[in-house]
């Protein structure tokens, strides 16, 4: 059993030399003239016992190559293919294995990291208040991140030479190159864009033209109507919005108004108002501060606004400050108001004569003895005589006041 194993051992050592010196043993002549890499393995490969092991997507196998070398070892060969490349090639055994070297490889990694760095900084308006929400990516990548409630952002992978965009909406889109900053602090400008190209919805600012749902959208100018009520004003301004005045009683006299009529008979009817994002009563709000007034009207426009907006929206933008000289603008108006028609009142005997008619007919015209009136006809009397004005009294009002204040 020794014996046998111990030429067992002998026979495997002796086959492993075998292998690790066949390299040593061979000897190829090849003669091949502009040909690919490619070429070069097969012709090894058919006339030897080497098998080439490579990733073929690392290694230009496509590479010309002229090779003139008579009878040489196969390390000679491979010498002479890879020749001012990156590619390197190791034997082990009847294999040979070509990859590229690791060494450069690393190298280019590692100086590329070596580049690559993090960018902090901060986004203002032109007052130096913070911009929230607002992109900044590196041009012409997806690669970016919004500022956070401060302003701040942290972006990271930043080579030198990217241009960074910084973008919000209603601003001009600001752009810096990076040369190796660590911190960025941007100033942006308020976009000079006319309402008629853009119009406030539920999430943003959009283009006129790319809006689908339905909304409406008024100037300053056409707000600018003598009314004592911005309500009053939207009366015939806007398809779909319904403006009735009830009453003209002064500081009662607001419309109630409606978008696309009334959708609740029991519950609210009112459109939910918001100013620069913030719900307030339009009671409350003075023409002149409106920059522009958007109204959402169906469904797909007010749906960010879930069942708040089930009887519209209307979005109202207020005017703000601008890099410009200073300019205080003043006005004022004062106005009468006449009634139309005067109407005609009864004194206190006819009214309350018709009132006791209008209960008896009330009661379904019943005999005169089975019939209690509100007034007797002794009370009715002394309003007609005016035996006592203090308490039976009976006063034109109209008459009284006018022309006397």
């Amino acid at each position: 059993i020794c014996l046998s194993g111990c030429l067992l051992c002998i026979a495997a050592e002796a086959t492993a030399n075998l292998t690790e010196n066949y390299s040593a043993q061979v000897y190829l002549t090849v003669k091949m003239n502009n040909k690919t890499v490619r070429d070069v393995f097969s012709y090894i490969e058919k006339n030897s016992e080497f098998i080439f092991i490579y990733q073929g997507t690392k290694i230009d196998l496509d590479r010309k190559v002229s090779i003139d070398l008579n009878d040489q070892p196969v390390q000679t060969i491979l010498h002479e293919i890879f020749a001012g490349t990156n590619d390197t090639y190791s034997i082990k055994g009847r294999q040979i294995i070509v990859k590229k070297s690791q060494t450069k490889e690393n190298a280019e990694v590692l100086s590329t990291n070596q580049q690559k760095k993090t960018v902090t900084g901060l986004l203002t308006d032109s007052d130096g208040n913070p911009v929230i929400g607002a992109t900044v990516t590196i041009k012409g990548t997806t690669h970016g991140v919004t500022t956070d409630m401060d302003g701040k952002y942290i972006l990271n992978d930043v080579n030198e030479g990217d241009v960074i965009e910084f973008r919000y909406i209603g601003f001009n889109t600001e752009e810096k190159t990076y040369k190796g900053e660590t911190n960025i602090n941007i100033r942006m400008m308020e976009a000079s864009v006319g309402l008629e190209d853009v119009v406030v919805i539920g999430y943003g600012q959009q283009k006129k033209e790319s809006v689908v749902s339905s909304l409406n959208t008024i100037g300053p100018a056409e707000l600018n109507v003598k009314q004592r009520n911005l309500r009053n004003t939207l009366a015939g301004q806007i398809a779909g919005v319904i403006a009735v005045q009830r009453s003209g009683e002064p500081g009662n006299d607001a419309a109630a108004f409606y978008i696309r009529g009334q959708s609740s008979y029991a519950g609210g009817t009112s459109a939910l108002v918001l100013v620069d994002g913030v719900p307030r009563s339009m009671d409350d709000i003075d023409v002149d501060e409106i920059e522009s007034f958007t109204v959402l009207k169906d469904a797909a426009a007010t749906a960010v606004y879930g069942a708040e907006g089930a009887n519209g929206v209307v979005l109202i933008t207020s005017k703000r400050g601008k890099a410009q000289k200073t300019s205080v603008n003043f006005s004022a108006q004062y106005s009468i108001v006449t009634p139309t028609r005067m109407p005609e009142t009864l004194n206190s005997y006819d009214y309350l004569s018709l009132y006791n008619e209008a209960l008896w007919n009330d009661q379904g015209n019943p005999n005169k003895e089975y019939f209690n009136p509100q007034y007797t006809d002794e009370t009715l009397e002394k309003y007609r005589t005016g035996i006592d004005r203090d308490l039976y009294p009976s006063v034109n009002w109209y008459d009284l006041l006018q022309d006397h204040t």
